[in-house]
C-alpha cells in the first residue's frame, strides 16, 4: 500500500485512533498483526487474504 503526503496519513492515523476508541480491545491483535507482518508478509505483498475453514494452515 502506498502513502501519499502528510494529509493523508493524519487522515490514517485519525481514523485508527477513532477505531480503537470504538473498538478498544483491537488492541488486543497486535500480536496477530505481528505474526502476519513476519510470518505471512507474502500475503500482503500480493494482495492476498487466507481463510482457513479447515485449519489447513499455510
Amino acid at each position: 500500500m502506498k502513502r501519499g503526503g502528510a494529509h493523508e496519513i493524519l487522515q490514517v492515523d485519525e481514523a485508527r485512533a477513532d477505531f480503537i476508541g470504538r473498538y478498544p480491545g483491537y488492541v488486543n491483535t497486535a500480536l496477530l498483526d505481528k505474526l502476519r507482518a513476519t510470518e505471512y508478509r507474502r500475503l500482503d505483498e500480493r494482495h492476498q487474504v487466507y481463510l482457513d475453514y479447515a485449519g489447513a494452515s499455510l
